[in-house]
């Protein structure tokens, strides 16, 4: 006979403290964390959800644009006053603030790649996956992988938290 264990019983350190609205898409990288921030791509959207309390909560919700495939998201820290929410889509790049209020940046892809490459393929082939920051000669920059092999770069404006 078998017969599945609690989770607890299997693993004495995990526990679930509750399940999110939204199921996470099949990407690696869908899930990323900020202080007690959890990030989670899943399909069009990334909830934005708080590990501080007993229990996750929701804090807020952002779709992307044109309800657009959300292929990873990660926070960017510049420092520990500035820090952003990354959206990597299958047709662009968004920047949200902290609390996925207010969006920074939205940069479509198709136009990026058509002023890097010569040959730009099919636009249902293209997305963007890979996200890291860096402080380059002390320029803040958001740096976005591509599917065509172009990497993108955003320089932050410290002085206007802009991009």
């Amino acid at each position: 006979r078998n017969s599945v264990q609690p989770l607890k019983e299997q693993h004495p350190m995990a526990s679930v403290t509750r399940t999110i609205e939204s199921t996470p898409s099949l990407n690696y990288n869908n899930l990323s964390a900020h202080g007690n921030l959890l990030a989670l791509a899943s399909k069009h959207r990334v909830p934005i959800v708080s590990a501080e309390a007993e229990s996750l909560a929701t804090l807020a919700t952002i779709n992307s644009k044109d309800e657009a495939m959300v292929m990873q998201c990660a926070w960017c820290a510049f420092d520990d006053t500035r820090s952003y929410l990354v959206l990597a889509l299958k047709t662009g790049v968004q920047v949200w603030s902290i609390d996925g209020k207010r969006m920074h940046l939205w940069a479509p892809l198709v136009t990026l790649v058509a002023q890097q490459v010569v040959d730009t393929p099919d636009s249902s082939d293209l997305h963007c996956m890979g996200i890291t920051s860096l402080v380059v000669g002390g320029t803040e920059c958001l740096f976005i992988g591509t599917s065509v092999g172009a990497v993108l770069a955003f320089h932050h404006d410290r002085a206007h938290s802009t991009f």
